[in-house]
């Protein structure tokens, strides 16, 4: 049986064993978030025939920004130097993003929310969802005090700054990724339509609506069959400046596909079951807005 310990490095054996489920629960959430974002930023590394060559160079320096970020404070504790290090990629990705919407100028600042961030966003609005994680991670590196000063942060500040910079940087080359999948970078929610997440997890567009906050949005279903929970559908409320982040699905064969395993599964899934019964939670903050958790089974020895 593989267990989520055996892959923590230097982790002792008693403190493994010693584990609870409420920090076994937390250990594989921040697990199961940062591996959905490097799988992202991957994909886009290894598809990256579409950016031009300042691009391709942005893109390989900022992934060298993420490895030494965590290198530093793991191998020296250095945790001004690892959040110097994830805001110096978190950066880098919205200036590939300024290149892509036809800024070629050389940026030379470093200021990631008033300046970058703010000229991405003018130009592209859809992404203004990200402003919560730019800020936060702003509030840890305001200045480039932290890289020639001593400015005390906590390990928590650096694990804190490295999984935003993952989650900026990951929502950031899923969308480029479905930009060049649908050709456009137009998109939005439509009922009765199916689209697939960044996992290629499969939703239905239920109907459009307006979200607590006043934005437009949508209420997608989620649908599965898996093996250790069943048939499940979820029904969750998106706003409409995150369609960048889903792929419609346009092949008229695999929509029609979906569409019979959508009625079967909405068939069976007759009474609605609180998340939170199957150990399911919506965790949603700078670092990142997911739906997820971990399941505890009983497993017999034969």
């Amino acid at each position: 049986m593989v267990r989520l310990t055996d892959y923590i490095e230097g982790l002792p054996r008693q403190v493994a064993e010693s584990m609870t489920k409420e920090e076994f629960s937390v250990w594989g959430e921040k697990a199961m978030l940062a591996a959905s974002s490097v799988y992202k930023i991957y994909n886009l590394s290894v598809d990256d025939l579409h950016f031009s060559t300042p691009e391709r160079e942005l893109l390989r320096r900022a992934l060298f920004d993420l490895e030494n970020a965590s290198t530093s404070l793991k191998m020296n504790e250095d945790t001004q130097g690892a959040i110097f290090n994830a805001h110096a990629a978190a950066e880098k990705f919205p200036k590939i993003g300024l290149r892509r919407a036809g800024i070629t100028a050389q940026r030379r600042s470093h200021k990631l929310d008033n300046e970058i961030f703010k000229e991405l966003a003018g130009l592209r609005p859809t992404y203004a969802w990200l402003k919560p994680s730019i800020d936060a991670l702003s509030a840890l590196a305001p200045n480039m005090d932290i890289r020639y000063q001593v400015v005390p942060r906590t390990t928590e500040d650096a694990l804190f700054a490295i999984y935003i910079s993952l989650n900026i940087c990951s929502m950031l080359a899923q969308t480029w990724l479905f930009d060049f999948e649908r050709g456009t970078e137009k998109s939005q929610f439509s009922p009765g339509r199916f689209y697939l997440d960044g996992r290629r997890a499969t939703f239905y567009c239920d109907r459009v609506c307006t979200t607590t906050t006043g934005k437009s949005g949508a209420v997608l279903m989620a649908f599965a069959d898996t093996s250790l929970m069943g048939p499940l559908i979820a029904e969750l409320v998106i706003e409409q400046e995150q369609s960048s982040l889903y792929l419609e699905v346009t092949d008229p064969r695999e929509a029609d596909r979906l569409k019979s395993q959508f009625e079967t599964l909405r068939q069976r899934c007759q009474n609605p079951i609180d998340p939170k019964v199957i150990g399911i939670g919506i965790h949603s903050g700078p670092e990142g807005s997911y739906a997820g958790g971990v399941i505890h089974i009983r497993r017999e020895e034969s």
